[in-house]
């Protein structure tokens, strides 16, 4: 999480070809994935915590996420979400799918083409 201003960076690292790929994100999503990252509770719940209550109290769990395309420069992701025998695709925001995928322990994945639009080769 890298502090940007008033809007903040999350940075995801591709584990095969070690390319970094940048997300600008608002703050509050930005102050949720740093909460949750360092494993600290908010005083209150926040949105991302309500969700985790709503699928636990439903018996639903996050499989994983995906970051599945960049357009425009807007970048687009999908919850994927299992219930039961169901496994339900959700449409999100990366910066809320990934905030919900570190409270879960859930994986991140990126399209590949994504990596290759935007990710940087850092040392």
């Amino acid at each position: 999480m890298t502090p940007e201003g008033l809007e903040r960076a999350v940075e995801l690292v591709d584990r095969e070809t070690k390319k970094v790929v940048t997300m600008h994100i608002g703050g509050t999503e930005g102050h949720s994935i740093t909460l949750r990252s360092l494993q600290r509770p908010p005083d209150r719940p926040l949105t991302h915590d309500i969700l985790d209550t709503m699928l636990h109290e439903l018996h639903a769990e996050i499989l994983q996420v995906q970051i599945d395309k960049l357009e425009r420069g807007v970048f687009h992701g999908t919850i994927i979400i299992v219930h039961e025998d169901r496994t339900i695709p959700i449409d999100a925001r990366p910066s809320d799918a990934v905030a919900l995928a570190i409270g879960a322990k859930a994986p991140i994945y990126m399209a590949r083409t994504v990596i290759e639009k935007s990710g940087e080769d850092r040392n």
